[in-house]
């Protein structure tokens, strides 16, 4: 008996979640463009931080218990139908009846058992973005406090929050990643289709729309890379600005930012993401997206072609 399949990436242009932040505050309209937003509280922001830890906690326990018991019904799954395969022979026809209608309900469990874990996963991710995002309202509010610190005191003790602040955003997006919160860097095969002689125009132009389609999301993943280079690029110029202000000899003293410690041990303005720093995964993803350009053009050139030859352009 075949058994549910497990959940996999999806088919046709590279398609995952992206770490695109949540805003905690989002900007209010502004009349005429001609006043500026002023930043929130830094206590508000503090408070909003740990609303978001709080719920990104639940999330995470929801998710691993939910991704937990699906695992363990699949394990379950798996020693039955083993169990089942091996006494085949020697079970009467009722037996084996019986068996497989054990196997039925269970392929029903844990079908309803990974919806959950699915569920549950897009919840911890967007709680994981919103985390995020809070922190790095605090990063921004840190480091312009940092500019203004009264005294070298002051300063040092901003700076170890930051150091803080920062090395939990690296772990938040770290644990994002490791359930496919992060853009893969790679693209499924370009579709090999082929105009048979046989093809009437309705079907060529067929193939035609499904490669415009397949150009249209390789166009969202293009708007998603450079929303997160964007965002990616502020978070590193921001790390550096707040680097450089404490190897400054004339600042304040003769007072260090603390080097960053989780798991790559970089300085803020080198943290890394897993394997990559902060400015490797910058200059990836935008190689990835030039990449991803070439087959948007790619599809939409064999599009045409196919329009040409149904001899139409719709």
């Amino acid at each position: 008996m075949t058994r549910p399949a497990r959940s996999g990436r999806a088919s046709g242009a590279a398609c995952a979640a992206v770490l695109v932040a949540v805003g905690g505050w989002s900007a209010p309209s502004r009349a005429g463009g001609a006043q500026a937003v002023p930043d929130p509280p830094v206590d508000s922001i503090r408070a909003v931080v740990e609303l978001r830890e709080q719920d990104y906690d639940v999330a995470s326990a929801d998710y691993r218990y939910a991704y937990a018991s699906h695992s363990q019904l699949e394990d379950e799954w798996d020693r039955l139908n083993d169990d089942l395969d091996i006494a085949r022979e020697s079970l009467t026809n009722t037996e084996r009846s019986q068996r497989l209608a054990q196997l039925q309900e269970l392929s029903v469990q844990v079908e309803r058992a990974q919806a959950r874990a699915e569920s549950r996963k897009e919840i911890f991710l967007d709680a994981g973005a919103a985390l995020v995002s809070a922190l790095e309202q605090h990063l921004d509010a840190l480091s312009r406090l940092l500019r203004d610190a009264p005294t070298p005191e002051r300063a040092q003790e901003l700076g170890d929050l930051y150091r803080d602040r920062s090395n939990r955003v690296g772990q938040v997006e770290d644990e994002m990643a490791t359930v496919g919160g992060r853009i893969p860097l790679v693209l499924d095969p370009l579709p090999q289709f082929a105009i048979d002689p046989g093809d009437t125009p309705r079907q060529i132009m067929q193939m035609a729309r499904f490669l415009d389609g397949e150009a249209d999301q390789h166009e969202r993943l293009m708007a998603d890379l450079a929303s997160e280079i964007e965002r990616l690029q502020k978070r590193l110029d921001r790390d550096r600005a707040t680097a450089d202000f404490f190897a400054d000899p004339n600042r304040l003293a003769d007072i260090r930012l603390p080097v960053t410690t989780g798991s790559s041990g970089a300085g803020v303005g080198e943290r890394q993401q897993g394997d990559e720093t902060l400015a490797e995964r910058i200059e990836n993803l935008a190689a990835f997206l030039a990449v991803v350009e070439v087959r948007k053009e790619q599809l939409r050139q064999k599009a045409g072609q196919f329009r040409e030859r149904a001899g139409g352009t719709a």
